[in-house]
């Protein structure tokens, strides 16, 4: 199977293969590239794809990203494996691929990303230590964080501030 294009199967696939392992030490999870789509709807063409005519699936399709259902499954279904991991690491990667980032990814598209995916981890795993970062796709334009404070970094400093505490937030924003 090639994930060429077809990341939420793709990521799915690999969690249902993937054994728990559980060992004397404990066990973590590790989050990365779920690139969700807030706009996803499987009742319209809203994969950003133009050239599709197949009907999009409620949990994804081939060469779209994921919609927020499949996210909500997706981490409800670390907390069904595994509810007490000793912590997260999320590598970022949450805000979705598209063609024409003027028109479909302003900054806003990217935070509100990043603010779905925090909150149902928060949820989920309200006493879990976490270790997030950025991604590439993270960032608006796409590839081109920053090298500086910006209003992004402003931003997902406030929501991980309970995650990285004030140290690591002071040297984020550096």
């Amino acid at each position: 199977m090639s994930c060429r294009g077809d990341v939420s199967l793709c990521v799915l696939a690999f969690l249902l293969n993937l054994p728990l392992v559980l060992g004397s030490e404990g066990y973590f999870w590790h989050v990365t590239d779920n690139h969700i789509d807030t706009l996803y709807e499987s009742q319209q063409e809203s994969c950003r794809d133009v050239f599709s005519t197949e009907e999009l699936g409620i949990f994804g399709m081939p060469r779209c990203d994921c919609p927020v259902i499949f996210q909500k499954s997706f981490v409800g279904a670390m907390k069904s494996l595994g509810p007490a991991p000793e912590f997260i690491v999320w590598t970022g990667d949450m805000s979705p691929h598209v063609k024409n980032e003027s028109a479909f990814k302003p900054e806003s598209v990217v935070v509100a990303s990043i603010v779905n995916v925090t909150t149902l981890i928060k949820e989920a795993f309200p006493s879990t230590k976490v270790f997030p970062a950025l991604g590439n796709n993270d960032c608006y334009p796409k590839d081109q964080l920053q090298p500086h404070n910006s209003t992004l970094y402003t931003a997902v400093g406030g929501i991980w501030r309970d995650w990285i505490g004030d140290a690591a937030l002071q040297t984020f924003h550096k």
